[in-house]
Formats: C-alpha cells, sequence, structure tokens
C-alpha cells in the first residue's frame, strides 16, 4: 500500500511521517462546507484507519461563517477521540481565485468575539500540542479582538518558499506572483533577484501586518514559556490582577476626586 511504502521510507531516512486531513465541522456541517455529501463520514473512516495503523494525524479546520459555531463541538470531538487539531482563520488567497466567498471570510461582531473566545480558551490550549500554535491563537484572538496589526513571526518573510502542486514556487501561500519554477535551474538565483527582493519586500510591508495565514515562524522563547500549562495558568493570574489593579487606580482617583470637591465646597 502506498502509505506503508511512504511511511517505510521515511521511517528508514528518519524523517517524520503524518497525514493532515481536513475537518470542517461535525456531519452535515463539514458535508456543506465541502460541498460534498457523505464527505464527513469519509474523512472519519480515514482517520480512524490512520489511526489504527499508528500513522499519526492532525485534523485542520478552517473556520468560516459556514461552521464558526460548530468548532467547539469539533474540539471536544478531537479530544475525546485522542486526535490532535489545529485551527486557521479562512482568508483570501488570490492565488486560489477564492475572492468569490469572501462574504464566508468576513464574521460580524459577535462571530469575531466567539472566535476570539474560543481560540483564546483554556480547553483549546489544552487540546493543542505546539506552543507555537498556542500563541498564534493569542495572537489571532487579540486582533479579533482589537484589531491590532500581527505579531506573529513567520519564517516565510526571510527564508520559507511555497511550493504549489503545479511546481511553482513562491514566496508563501499568499503571494499571487511566482518568482519561479521546480524546473528552473537557476531558481536559487531568482529567489535572491532584486526583482523578486523587492515583491517579497513589498508581500512584508503590504499584506504580513493584517495576514490572518497560520504560517509562523519561531517565537522568543519567554514567549513559549508563557503557554505551557504553568504559564498559562501565570498569564491569566497576571491579566486578573492587572484588571483588579486598573479597577483599584480608577475607584483611587473616584475617591480623589470625590474627597477634593468636598474639601472645595467646605471653603
Amino acid at each position: 500500500m502506498l502509505f506503508r511504502s511512504i511511511q517505510g521510507l521515511c521511517k528508514k531516512r528518519d524523517i517524520s511521517f503524518s497525514l493532515g486531513l481536513s475537518l470542517d465541522g461535525m456531519g452535515e456541517v463539514h458535508d456543506k462546507v465541502r460541498g460534498v455529501e457523505g464527505a464527513f463520514v469519509k474523512v472519519i473512516e480515514t482517520a480512524n484507519w490512520m489511526k489504527t495503523n499508528h500513522i499519526p494525524i492532525q485534523f485542520q479546520c478552517t473556520i468560516s461563517k459556514k461552521n464558526v459555531y460548530n468548532i467547539v463541538f469539533l474540539r471536544e470531538y478531537a479530544v475525546e477521540n485522542g486526535f490532535d487539531i489545529v485551527f486557521r482563520i479562512a482568508t483570501e488567497i488570490n492565488r486560489l481565485s477564492n475572492e468569490n466567498f469572501i462574504t464566508d471570510f468576513n464574521f460580524n461582531s459577535n462571530e469575531r468575539s466567539f472566535v476570539a473566545d474560543f481560540l483564546d480558551s483554556p480547553k483549546t490550549f489544552s487540546a493543542t500540542q505546539s506552543l507555537g500554535r498556542r500563541l498564534f491563537y493569542r495572537d489571532i484572538a487579540e486582533r479579533l479582538r482589537s484589531n491590532v496589526k500581527r505579531k506573529a513571526p513567520c519564517f516565510f518573510q526571510n527564508e520559507g518558499v511555497f511550493i504549489s502542486p503545479q511546481g511553482d514556487l513562491f514566496h508563501c501561500s499568499r503571494s499571487s506572483l511566482p518568482f519561479a519554477s521546480c524546473c528552473d535551474r537557476d531558481y536559487e538565483f531568482k529567489y535572491f533577484d532584486n526583482l523578486a527582493l523587492d515583491y517579497r519586500d513589498n508581500l512584508i510591508k503590504s499584506e504580513c501586518p493584517n495576514c490572518m495565514h497560520d504560517q509562523a515562524g519561531r517565537w522568543r522563547n519567554i514567549d513559549y514559556i508563557s503557554v505551557t500549562n504553568f504559564g498559562a495558568k501565570v498569564f491569566l493570574a497576571l491579566k486578573k490582577i492587572k484588571n483588579l489593579l486598573y479597577i483599584g487606580n480608577v475607584l483611587l482617583k473616584s475617591l480623589c476626586f470625590t474627597s477634593f470637591r468636598e474639601l472645595e465646597m467646605k471653603e
């Protein structure tokens, strides 16, 4: 079987092998998102077969308006059945010509708040194995709540390359202009060509600050510590202390202002 052959070759060369399966909701929700009747059942059958044969798999859910309120059930299903799962936000990618589905990507305020709370929740953190992914969730949650710029690092800004199914090479998966092809003998030279570098610099300035894609890079060591199980508890405790200090500061200013007004009235 093909999977066995690939798995054997990877093991022989000490390369990890795993499989990612797109799963965007439970039952009919997944079928509707993918536009294929019975798709959910097929994905689960494949996942269970992989699990039985000790092949690591990961469910990958793309969150859009079509499944936004179903992601909690999907997370619980993955946890209860021992599957790793990651969540990403649906985003417009010119290369995929998905601009006609832009209405599926634009969350209203309630949906943005729901997704932010979901990604930033202790249960989602607990269900997420990768510390880098936890940090990315926290960054996305902050951006959904307050529209701040992206803080998450990205390898593609300096060294990553995306290869399309056709063999074209892009600076990242969101880039719409290939700088070379796998068939080109001078693809390395083209990567460092002035024209390609200018295009990449323009991407970094215009696209990266608002990019929701889950391409990421290495965070600071202190950041990783903050999302370990212990670090996350400390982070939440500090957040509560910060809120209490803010409330205390407001009350103190109010009392001082009241006292000052009383003194003025007495004089």
